[in-house]
């Protein structure tokens, strides 16, 4: 199973973009998406609240708010290698000064195959389940280009989400908290061939124990890298 972390974009004193339409800033629109995020995983795999939130506390990165971008960003690389994650998403949504674009995009390394996959994937997941349309994906080549630091200098595939711009009301109409948890939850899901059960096709007690198993797994690697 893949370890990914989910990295908050901004942080708790520089929340990011702020829409008038979803009334929330990039960053607290995040963090309570995680929440709901989470929540799906205890309401569908009928899993131990505590056991829930120990996973979540794992693998949820944060900016630590510091001197400037490039030192809290120095941080988050830090702690993706230190922890031995295998893939990194950062999320974000989108706004311009005109206030008249709308769709979703991700940006990613340029010379990344399996950032461009997961790239791909994600927009599928993000339009079938919301109907916010592909716009062209971002290829980082220097350090120059917004969001660049953690996809450039990360050591695992790293990929930035901005699912829909929070300045337009052609997406923010069609998107809320629990819709991107659904997303998400998905997108994870997806990655790492986690079947989300049905009753009358699955066993849920034996897709409970493989996700726990796997969920175990990815925590104990990164303990022992801690240690």
């Amino acid at each position: 199973m893949k370890k990914i972390a989910l990295i908050v974009g901004h942080n708790e004193k520089s929340k990011g973009s702020y829409s008038e339409y979803l009334k929330i800033s990039e960053y607290d629109f995040f963090k309570k998406v995680l929440d709901k995020l989470f929540d799906k995983y205890d309401e569908v795999f009928n899993l131990d609240d505590n056991f829930i939130k120990n996973i979540k506390d794992h693998v949820s990165l944060f900016r630590v708010p510091n001197t400037g971008y490039s030192k809290e960003m120095t941080e988050v690389v830090k702690e993706l290698a230190d922890k031995k994650f295998d893939i990194a998403l950062e999320l974000h949504f989108n706004a311009t000064a005109s206030h008249n674009q709308h769709g979703n995009t991700v940006l990613y390394w340029h010379k990344s195959e399996e950032g461009k996959r997961l790239s791909d994937l994600f927009q599928d997941i993000m339009t079938k389940k919301t109907g916010i349309r592909k716009l062209d994906l971002i290829q980082i080549k220097s350090l120059d280009q917004n969001g660049a630091y953690g996809i450039i200098k990360s050591k695992c595939p790293y990929i930035l989400l901005e699912p829909f711009f929070g300045d337009n009301k052609t997406d923010t109409d069609k998107i809320s908290v629990e819709l991107m948890a659904e997303v998400l939850f998905e997108f994870l899901n997806t990655i790492n061939d986690v079947k989300v059960p049905i009753e009358q096709e699955t066993d849920l007690k034996k897709e409970n124990e493989k996700l726990r198993t796997a969920l175990l797994n990815a925590k104990n690697i990164i303990d022992g890298a801690l240690r």
